[in-house]
């Protein structure tokens, strides 16, 4: 059954907008979202990630039940925690465990960061992926990365982009696009722009066009993985491979 639209709910520790601006756009106001915050975690022009226990924190149970208080009376198709340093940070059988949590206490489909990339890159036939960490990112978060995916089964590099801003306010598709295009490993097979408030959805196809890789962003794979798991296929173009008909599994 595809759906004409959908309510998501977002749960995610950062402030940063990310997957409720990026959601909508894609998928040209076909999705709408609802949003709870778990942290406390204020903006800055560092756009410096929270700690290890507020990522940890989101996922755990008083932040999931917090949410289903918040979203009480929103009619929602499915929910998503958005936050791909927590994936990194509880790594790929935790978040596993937390798509369950959150499937069962809000009764619809569920994914997260990581593991709806992931995934789709398993649908690919994704062998070594590029990782390209926004520059708030430090070299921890490129090392919870790196093990995150080889224990995903891929061959993984990762690079971080230094030279684009860091404050998640300023990225703009065409410097990740020319930043990406120079720096682009040649024996990778996907790159994956990581972070959800490292808002890239606009440089996915150009970035494809000009690599001739596939090209995935962390709101770009959420909104994948939510329509496969809500069982709707919609039309979406501009946005990459990903996400045109008939490539999402449902």
């Amino acid at each position: 059954m595809t759906l004409d639209r959908l309510t998501v709910g977002i749960v995610t520790p950062h402030a940063a907008p990310g997957p409720e601006v990026e959601l909508p756009a894609m998928a040209a106001g076909r999705v709408a979202t609802a949003v709870y915050r778990t942290g406390s975690v204020a903006a800055s022009s560092s756009a410096a990630p929270p700690g290890h226990a507020e990522l940890r924190a989101s996922a755990d149970s008083p932040a999931l039940d917090k949410a289903v208080l918040a979203f009480r009376g929103t009619a929602l198709a499915a929910v998503a925690h958005a936050s791909t340093t927590t994936g990194y940070v509880i790594g790929h059988r935790e978040e596993a465990a937390l798509v369950e949590r959150l499937a069962q206490r809000f009764d619809v489909p569920a994914v997260a960061s990581c593991a709806a990339a992931a995934e789709a890159m398993r649908e690919h036939g994704v062998g070594r992926v590029q990782l390209v960490h926004p520059p708030w990112f430090d070299a921890e978060f490129d090392q919870l990365g790196r093990a995150y995916f080889l224990s995903e089964q891929f061959d993984v590099v990762v690079t971080r982009a230094v030279d684009l801003p860091g404050d998640p306010a300023h990225v703009e598709a065409e410097p990740v696009i020319d930043w990406v295009e120079r720096h682009v490993e040649e024996r990778a097979d996907a790159v994956f722009l990581a972070g959800n408030g490292f808002r890239a959805a606009g440089a996915v196809e150009e970035l494809e066009r000009r690599t001739g890789r596939l090209v995935v962003e962390a709101n770009q794979a959420l909104l994948w993985g939510i329509l496969a798991a809500a069982g709707t296929s919609w039309d979406i173009t501009g946005h990459g491979r990903l996400l045109r008909a008939g490539d999402v599994p449902i």
